[in-house]
């Protein structure tokens, strides 16, 4: 919500000269102020960007798309399947995902098969 952005803002007194770097060190605090809301977040990027002047790479360094967190999950197979691992780095404010992938398997072939499993497909 732009009202939580404002307070923040003053509090801690970001101003938009600041690097996304310095930004994105606040981006777990904001995350605990905002929660998972979408609209919330959506609100908070818009104040800060037509309110203070930040930048829209700015905005998004302080509050990301997503609610992400900084732990490691591990994705449970199908029977047969290879296992996936999915990495959340939240302090670059980036998703890396590292999946297992059978040697010599293509990029296409990979998006196939997990388009084909998600629709619950047998080959």
């Amino acid at each position: 919500m732009s009202a939580i952005a404002t307070k923040f803002v003053t509090d801690h007194q970001l101003i938009n000269e600041m690097s996304i770097e310095e930004l994105s060190q606040y981006a777990p605090e904001m995350r605990d102020l905002l929660g998972d809301d979408r609209e919330k977040r959506r609100q908070a990027r818009n104040r800060l960007q037509k309110g203070y002047n930040f930048s829209k790479e700015q905005a998004f360094a302080l509050i990301p798309s997503q609610r992400t967190g900084q732990t490691k999950s591990q994705v449970t197979p199908k029977e047969g399947e290879v296992e996936a691992e999915v990495n959340i780095c939240c302090a670059k404010s980036a998703c890396q995902v590292s999946d297992i992938i059978p040697e010599g398997e293509i990029i296409r072939e990979t998006a196939q098969r997990i388009m084909r499993d998600s629709l619950g497909e047998k080959k």
